[in-house]
């Protein structure tokens, strides 16, 4: 199922150090500020919190703790109240945190609110289930299992027992074969349909411990022999909150996008709006919202963004819109870390990790095979198929074509369309690792090479425990030996501690450097290199320094001045989708317009359809 938590949530399991980028203490000092003294200034919170995303609300979260000594969602539980207080404690935590405080106050006083406690534990992978159980111990000091099974009865409690004692098995080719698919078919219509009363148990195990694939294997089979679906099936043998329980499982399984868009509007639905349900499932689901608010628009003709707008008021929408606007990747993951672009999928394939099969992706290689087979191509069919991919889905989708068609589905492609539009096609054709390779060969081939396009440098990783600030001041001083405080350069040692440098380390290189010589790296470096050097050096550093910002203006310099570098911005785009979201808010910041908008004047045709599609696509996979 999905996966919700971002990576310091299980960083943080793992026990693994974190470490804080200063604009992750800068945000801690604003919410300290704000919260001092009499009163508390609610718009102040909302403008730090409300656009972060959440990696940047946990490391917030964990970041408070350690500076003020005080955790920061009982600091703002004493500050604020109402539905904009529950929803300021709930991204004022990790999520798994989030998650257990939402269980805990649905189970808190008469009676428990079931409708807020099965969305939470309902299709959760092994790895956030065992998150979750251990962020609701170290919170509350209870256990969630048995806390769950006081507080709940009947089918509801069998349902939602089973979920949280035995969640799903990951999905494996070799066991989840058709046959084992007919075989829990039969098995959930021995126990339900096909006898007189239902067999809850049997029929409950079969489901929570299917993974999506094998449960849509399953629910086709079903289908076919029984002549109607899982779904049908549930609504005929259960009733109350265990049927929706279970229904919440198998849509968010077989149709996640469509059926989160209904599952918020039901928040809203009819009289007054369910508060705490809206916020909650704005703040558990971010990392799929772009996916979810397509999917909303489309059934509801109207966008979740003006719905919200229209049924909340006061701080709590201003801060729920925040929220749901604010980016789902990190701004200072790129700081913090390495830049990270490849998807899972080129990870797995790197480490020989088998990948896995979806029908979504089999589908989309039908569509391809189909688009480009006989006489002429169907353009329109591929920037259908291709575009609205996440980089995930494309690299599967490419994986998997070579193993149905056995045929490199780049080679097919490059046969079938040529200019700027073909040579977009194939960057998306192949995972992220090959569509570099592509666009460095295409650099260097012919007659004289395109500098622009190979700038990208590698750097180590950042070490706590190396890149100490000694180290830092010491690395400031070697730059300035080697270049403006000597005459000429020596380009060699400048050079290697630049691109050895990872961007938290570079960032307090460069404060210190400005501190000491009155002036940043970027000038240092501009004063002692011209040409294509200097321009690469100048990328290196700004993407460390000011990711977003150098980013969107990257882009921008494609389309500048009188013709647009088609290749560059395809490759532009292509390799920093992964960041997308705050790219496209820098750029609309920087230069009043919309990246999409700027991209449609400047381009046309089929290039012009496939990059905007592209460019909307989702940064994770919609579904599988």
């Amino acid at each position: 199922m999905f996966n919700i938590y971002p990576p310091s949530a299980h960083n943080v399991y793992k026990k693994m150090k974190l470490t804080f980028h200063p604009t992750v203490d800068k945000y801690c000092d604003e919410i300290y500020k704000a919260c001092k003294g009499v009163g508390t200034d609610e718009k102040a919170l909302i403008k730090v919190l409300g656009p972060l995303s959440p990696e940047e609300r946990a490391m917030v979260a964990y970041r408070y703790k350690e500076l003020h000594k005080k955790d920061l969602k009982d600091l703002l539980s004493s500050e604020t109240s109402g539905d904009f207080g529950y929803l300021l404690q709930l991204i004022a935590v990790p999520l798994p945190e989030a998650e257990a405080y939402i269980i805990y106050q649905a189970c808190k006083g008469m009676g428990s609110s079931e409708e807020l406690i099965y969305p939470v534990v309902m299709g959760r992978t092994n790895d956030e289930m065992s998150i979750l159980k251990k962020a609701f111990f170290e919170r509350y000091n209870k256990d969630l299992a048995v806390m769950l099974d006081d507080e709940l009865s009947g089918d509801l409690k069998k349902v939602i027992m089973a979920a949280v004692q035995a969640p799903m098995v990951e999905f494996n080719s070799s066991f989840h074969t058709n046959a084992k698919a007919e075989e829990d078919a039969d098995r959930l219509y021995k126990a339900g349909q096909g006898k007189w009363g239902t067999d809850e148990e049997p029929f409950i195990k079969v489901l929570v411990s299917s993974p999506p694939k094998h449960l849509a294997n399953v629910n086709e089979i079903y289908n076919k022999k029984y002549k109607n679906s899982v779904k049908v099936a549930i609504e005929k043998e259960f009733g109350g909150d265990a049927k929706r329980a279970l229904l919440y499982f198998i849509r968010l399984a077989l149709e996640p996008a469509e059926f989160l868009a209904e599952h918020v509007e039901s928040t809203m639905k009819g009289m007054g709006t369910d508060e705490k349900g809206l916020a909650g499932a704005i703040v558990r689901y971010h990392a799929y919202m772009p996916a979810v608010k397509k999917s909303y628009e489309k059934q509801y003709k109207k966008s979740l963004k003006d719905r919200i707008h229209g049924e909340t008021s006061g701080d709590y929408r201003d801060l729920l819109i925040a929220v749901l606007n604010a980016p789902n990747e990190s701004k200072c993951a790129k700081m913090t870390d390495m830049l990270n672009i490849y998807p899972p999928s080129a990870h797995n394939l790197y480490k020989k990790v088998k990948q896995p099969e979806y029908p979504a992706v089999d589908k989309a290689c039908e569509e391809i095979y189909t688009a480009c087979k006989g006489l002429g191509t169907d353009e329109k069919a591929l920037i259908k198929v291709l575009g609205p991919l996440s980089p995930d889905e494309r690299g599967l989708v490419a994986y998997r074509y070579k193993e149905k068609f056995n045929k490199e589905l780049k080679d097919l492609l490059r046969s079938e369309t040529s200019g700027d539009f073909g040579y977009l096609l194939q960057l998306i054709a192949v995972p992220l690792p090959e569509a570099e390779a592509y666009v460095l060969y295409h650099a260097c081939k012919g007659a004289g090479t395109s500098e622009e396009l190979i700038y990208p440098a590698p750097m180590v990783e950042y070490n706590s425990s190396f890149h100490i600030r000694d180290k830092a001041e010491d690395d400031a001083d070697r730059l300035y030996k080697a270049g403006q405080g000597k005459w000429g350069t020596d380009e060699e040692p400048f050079i290697k501690v630049l691109i050895s440098s990872p961007p938290k380390h570079l960032y307090h290189v460069n404060d210190i450097y400005m501190k000491k010589y009155n002036n940043g790296i970027k000038v240092a470096i501009e004063k002692e290199f011209s040409g294509d050097a200097k321009k690469s050096l100048l990328y290196f550093v700004r993407l460390a320094l000011e990711p977003a910002e150098f980013l969107a203006e990257h882009i921008e310099s494609t389309m500048k001045g009188i013709g647009t570098d088609e290749k560059g911005l395809a490759g532009a785009i292509v390799r920093y989708h992964a960041y997308m979201p705050a790219i496209k808010h820098t750029y609309e910041k920087l230069y009043k317009k919309s990246l999409k908008d700027r991209i449609h004047g400047e381009t046309s045709g089929d290039f012009r359809d496939l990059l905007i599609a592209v460019l909307n696509a989702p940064t994770t996979p919609a579904s599988k």
